[in-house]
């Protein structure tokens, strides 16, 4: 297992992918075959577009917990709330799993090595303490 910062590190950039690619979806760009099991396989509808927006500012926001629990930030009052990376680990760990396991190929390619990311570098900090 990596240290903690470099663990912070591999999972913000991943996090940075993740919140590009969803970037891209909002913004309209016809790749709807990278995300949701790719049941929208050109651009997203509008209800499609918000849940990425959620989803990118999700993953933002776990990527800032990652940050701030690993020291490489810090964030007033959240550094009493350490039980919170566990929540990056979660999501990450869930993310995983459903991107192991869409239907979509491309959405699988993308998302299984970004999210075996996520995970590897959420537990690394979780586990640094």
């Amino acid at each position: 297992m990596l240290p903690p910062e470099p663990s912070a590190w591999l999972f913000t950039v991943a996090a940075l992918a993740v919140a590009g690619l969803h970037l891209l979806l909002i913004l309209g760009a016809p790749i709807g075959f990278m995300t949701m099991g790719g049941r929208n396989p050109g651009v997203l509808p509008t209800l499609a577009r918000v849940a990425s927006l959620v989803q990118a500012l999700l993953i933002l926001g776990l990527a800032v917990i990652v940050l701030e629990r690993a020291g490489v930030i810090a964030v007033p009052g959240l550094s009493s709330k350490g039980w919170l990376v566990w929540l990056a680990v979660g999501v990450s760990a869930l993310s995983l799993i459903a991107n192991t396991f869409t239907p979509s190929r491309r959405e699988r390619w993308f998302g299984m090595p970004v999210t075996a990311a996520l995970l590897i570098g959420s537990l690394g900090v979780a586990l640094g303490d």
